[in-house]
């Protein structure tokens, strides 16, 4: 992997580190996670149940993203994520478009950063 693309993901704050860690410093498997991050859906159909009002969808998208942006050490579009699901599932109140507009920035940004780097 690209020095150029942990520099670029750690400056956006993803953990790089912590994650390489857990995955034995394998940076050949943490490059293929990412680029299937990328070219996952989840964030697009996240996107299209919002503006569906479809809930309980836009639930199970959040919910399958904090799991593997939480997994990718991507710690900022985690706590969105999280903050969504837990609004979906009544335990708090709060804006879920607001924290989709921010997450969405996050989101992008990692996108970038990773098509921009990858070999």
């Amino acid at each position: 992997m690209a020095g150029k693309m942990i520099e670029e993901l750690n400056k956006l704050g993803v953990d790089t580190e912590h994650t390489l860690e857990r995955l034995a410093g394998n940076e050949a498997i943490y490059e293929r996670f990412l680029i299937k991050f990328v070219q996952d859906t989840n964030f697009s159909q996240l996107e299209q149940s919002l503006a569906k009002k479809d809930y309980e969808g836009a639930l199970q998208y959040a919910h399958t993203l904090k799991g593997v942006s939480g997994n990718l050490g991507m710690t900022e579009l985690f706590e969105h994520m999280e903050e969504m699901v837990t609004i979906f599932r009544g335990q708090k109140e709060g804006d879920v478009q607001k924290s989709f507009e921010l997450s969405q920035l996050i989101y992008r940004a990692i996108c970038v950063a990773i098509n921009n780097n990858m070999q």
